[in-house]
């Protein structure tokens, strides 16, 4: 049995309400939308001398419909997470798009799927996976905030 006092803890991020965004330009996108929140993501503990397993949760999906012009879809967190905890989302892509597969985020946008075209699209799974090092210690609970955005892909 491991000592107590080497156990690494992270009760939770909970996802706060993914804040969906939608540019409109030379193109048009007509919905975006997500099905839901992920369920919260706990880490309890590692082995001593051990970073604890990853948390995946690939249970909410997305959907995109859009008509005229090329976009893609960019995420970022509301609020830095602790030292040695890691966040990182993956989205599957629509046909003939590109997922930039699994983007540890930060508080600055960052591409997950380039090259959407015209179409309806529906289903697409994420992917989120939270990580942590020894070095992140006990995490209280908190909630992170993700932004999901549709730019123009340029």
């Amino acid at each position: 049995m491991v000592p107590h006092a080497t156990r690494i803890q992270i009760p939770s991020l909970v996802f706060a309400g993914l804040a969906l965004v939608s540019s409109r330009g030379v193109g048009q996108v007509l919905s975006f939308s997500v099905s839901g929140n992920p369920a919260t993501l706990t880490m309890t503990s590692a082995i001593a001398g051990s970073a604890p397993n990853s948390v995946v949760n690939a249970t909410t999906t997305y959907a995109v419909t859009t008509l005229l012009g090329t976009w893609k879809i960019r995420a970022q967190l509301g609020t830095p997470l602790p030292t040695g905890v890691t966040l990182t989302l993956s989205l599957s892509a629509p046909s003939g798009a590109t997922s930039q597969g699994p983007v540890a985020l930060t508080t600055t946008a960052q591409d997950l799927v380039k090259g959407i075209t015209t179409g309806i699209n529906s289903g697409l799974t994420i992917t989120y996976t939270l990580a942590a090092t020894s070095a992140a210690g006990v995490v209280s609970l908190r909630s992170v905030g993700v932004t999901l955005t549709v730019v123009a892909d340029t």
